[in-house]
């Protein structure tokens, strides 16, 4: 097939890997004029169970709370029709214990293989490191980690849960100064440099049969025929098939074809 995919992030660059193992003509079209210039820019590289990374899923981790000096997320516009709408859905996940945490966490499990086999194949340094830690200030956040621990090592995940001590004998850089009651260590976990990942890939890719795009901002999709149209031109560029991989614009996209993305953007900081 041939195939388009707009967007070249972390999630565009790999699945254009995939596509072209797979036998495809893949073409990546990106606004900037390099791979992982936007959302893959400096992200937190984190290659690990992803029920314990921040807002992963519905009820899961600390409790959701938008008000007071203990905020766990600040809504940018406060409390506009979408943002309220996304609050909602999360609420009504949560309440309802509907999320599919164990699958999402075999996905997440799978993700990370891809990963290991695909650096290991082509030799890709990209500044990965062992191990995490997930700290605790005070004994009270261990409690409602726990549900999320048990979905873990029921997916054969070793996660051990340990003290003070034990964590900064892992890791001596912890401020002894700072509160710390102990920590979650999930020793199989790594972490590694999102952005050059991406970019080592996009190198190899493009020896393989990947087209690159770049510099090039896409004005619209097309579903009958299937194509796109991308500023400057008025011509419509035919493929076989699009794989969105525009992060928040994904769901701009789709509007006019009438499909609507229940997505929100979320900024995290450290």
């Amino acid at each position: 097939m041939k195939i388009a995919i707009v967007g070249a992030g972390i999630v565009g660059v790999t699945t254009a890997y995939e596509l072209a193992n797979d036998g495809h003509e893949v073409t990546v079209f990106e606004q900037r004029n390099a791979a992982a210039e936007e959302a893959s820019f400096a992200t937190a590289g984190l290659l690990a169970p992803q029920l314990f990374n921040p807002w992963a899923t519905p009820g899961f981790g600390h409790a959701l709370r938008v008000m007071g000096p203990q905020a766990t997320l600040r809504l940018a516009g406060g409390l506009n029709p979408a943002n309220w709408a996304w609050l909602r859905r999360w609420r009504s996940i949560e309440r309802s214990a509907s999320a599919p945490a164990a699958a999402l966490e075999r996905l997440a499990q799978y993700s990370q293989s891809r990963i290991d086999t695909i650096a290991t194949r082509h030799d890709l340094d990209f500044e990965a490191s062992e191990g995490r830690l997930v700290l605790l200030r005070t004994e009270q956040e261990r409690a409602p980690l726990q549900p999320a621990l048990q979905v873990l090592r029921d997916c054969g995940v070793v996660a051990h849960e340990i003290d003070a001590d034990a964590a900064r004998k892992i890791e001596p850089g912890l401020s002894s100064d700072a509160p710390l009651a102990g920590a979650i260590h999930l020793p199989g976990a790594s972490a590694g440099n999102c952005r050059l990942f991406a970019q080592l890939l996009r190198q190899g890719t493009q020896g393989s049969g990947v087209h690159f795009v770049l510099s090039t901002r896409v004005d619209r999709i097309n579903s009958s025929p299937t194509g796109l149209t991308v500023e400057g031109e008025s011509d419509l560029r035919r493929f076989d098939a699009i794989v969105l991989c525009a992060g928040g614009a994904s769901a701009s996209f789709l509007l006019p074809l009438g499909l609507r993305l229940p997505m929100a953007s979320v900024y995290g900081y450290s």
